[in-house]
This record gives C-alpha cells, structure tokens and sequence, in this order.
C-alpha cells in the first residue's frame, strides 16, 4: 500500500496552496483517499506520477524530448515545431497597448 500524505503536507512539498491541491484531486490529476470528514490524503504513488508529468511537459516544451503521440501535451501543435504562446493568450497582457 502506497503511504498516504495529509493535504498541507503535499501543498508544502509542491510550495502550492491547500486550495490548489483540492483543484488538482477535483480535475483528476492526483488521487485522493477520503477517510472520513476532513480526512482526505494523496496517495505518494499518485504525487509522483504528477510530479514526473509535470517534468515530462517541461522537457518537451524545451525540446529535450519527444511529445508522445498517444498523450500528447500540445495535440495542436505540429510534430517538430515549438509551441508559441501569442498574447492573446496572456490575460495580463489583454487590453495592453504599448506604444
């Protein structure tokens, strides 16, 4: 059995909010045991796996290593061309003009 890590504990290791470990457990990215009220855990199997992604995502961003075509991170994006971010997609630079 996988050790299980109490919330403030796993938002202390990731240096994230309470909050956010809550979001990642509702969309699904890391797994949680319910024990009862105010007993939720994350399983460290679960924590890992996450963590290893998120590496994963950076190495790929950089070019370093291969998107997997079957779970891509970017499924728009063409195999071979760095992914661009233009500003639209920044909300703190919506609105801006700079002259």
């Amino acid at each position: 059995m996988d050790p299980l890590l109490r919330i403030p504990r796993v938002a202390k290791m990731l240096d994230v909010t309470k909050k956010r470990i809550y979001n990642l457990i509702a969309e699904g990215k890391l797994e949680a045991v319910n024990l009862g009220v105010r007993q939720t855990r994350v399983t460290s199997a679960s924590l890992e796996r996450y963590v290893e992604r998120l590496r994963k995502r950076r190495r790929v961003e950089l070019g370093l290593e291969e998107d997997d075509p079957n779970e891509p991170f970017f499924p728009d994006a063409a195999p071979g061309n760095s992914r661009q971010i233009e500003s639209e997609s920044c909300p703190r630079k919506r609105g801006r003009s700079f002259a």
